[in-house]
């Protein structure tokens, strides 16, 4: 039920309040942005839970109180932990959301948080340009 719910929120703050921008590439192909999120979204809630949990969190508080929020990525024991913060940490920056202008800054994100926003881009695009060939081709018309 938590994750159904934490979806839920996660596409009304992401979707609603995204910029419908998209990124043009050759031949005509666009990739949109609102798109891309969603995708990263998504794969943090299934491959890191404690990280998705916090940005929904902190897209909350951000709008709640109208001030930029702060995750931070702390080690405890063997495991790191994400903690919200109304004041930088500095180096223990992962990242923070800005409600008002709908931002996410990505500070100390690496790859143990996950994979980049932009490889979600690039992984669109490939999709959609294979999509374009399919229907050049006329594939799905094949027995």
């Amino acid at each position: 039920m938590k994750k159904v719910l934490l979806v839920a929120l996660s596409a009304c703050f992401f979707g609603c309040a995204s910029n419908k921008s998209s990124i043009l590439f050759e031949n005509g192909i666009k990739v949109s942005k609102r798109s891309a999120r969603t995708s990263w979204m998504n794969h943090l809630g299934a491959n890191n839970p404690k990280l998705y949990a916090a940005i929904i969190k902190a897209v909350m508080l951000s709008e709640k109180f109208d001030r930029e929020v702060f995750i931070t990525k702390i080690q405890v024991g063997e495991e790191f932990i994400y903690k919200l913060d109304k004041e930088s940490q500095g180096a223990y920056n992962v990242m923070s959301i800005i409600w008002k202008t709908r931002e996410m800054k990505f500070d100390h994100y690496n790859t143990s948080d996950g994979p980049a926003m932009s490889s979600f881009v690039d992984d669109l695009y490939i999709e959609q340009k294979a999509q374009k060939l399919y229907d050049s081709l006329k594939i799905g018309e094949f027995n």
